[in-house]
């Protein structure tokens, strides 16, 4: 696994860099989402406290935190739809 200081191409190397570095735990990190080929975060939908619930209309896979269970884009297009 690469160090912060690492993912950083090497310019953080401070005595905080190095404390900040040892306090990470990088296969937790992994182990929920974290990828460190790509950089990115990209957790389970169904973790329990990180995952997000999914948008109600069938096809549809983005997240929905509207209220109705709805993505954003799927929400715009039912209310100028007029069916609101």
């Amino acid at each position: 696994m690469r160090s912060a200081s690492q993912v950083a191409g090497g310019v953080a190397t401070d005595r905080g860099a190095d404390r900040l570095d040892s306090a990470i735990d990088y296969p937790l990190l992994v182990s929920v989402g974290w990828d460190l080929t790509t950089q990115t975060f990209t957790p389970d939908r169904d973790h329990p406290l990180l995952g997000y619930p999914v948008c109600l209309v069938l096809g549809c896979e983005l997240e929905a935190w509207d209220a109705g269970g709805l993505c954003t884009s799927c929400r715009d297009l039912f209310r100028a739809s007029g069916a609101d």
